[in-house]
């Protein structure tokens, strides 16, 4: 993962170890939230799949 920042001369080389340190955490943050993303994939796709043309016609047309 590569990020890059703007600001400060001063203020790189703390960001640049704030960075270093956080790596695992948002690491982890990320495969999370890519397991979740997944999981909800598998679970929403085949229903939207399963349905019909009349069945998304008629869900796009009611009102909310």
């Amino acid at each position: 993962m590569t990020v890059s920042v703007r600001g400060r001369w001063l203020l790189r080389p703390a960001a640049a170890v704030v960075a270093r340190l956080a790596r695992p955490w948002m690491r982890r943050a990320l495969v999370r939230s890519l397991d979740g993303l997944a999981e909800r994939w598998n679970e929403e796709v085949p229903k939207a799949v399963a349905r019909g043309p009349l069945q998304w016609r008629a869900e796009l047309l009611r009102e909310p």
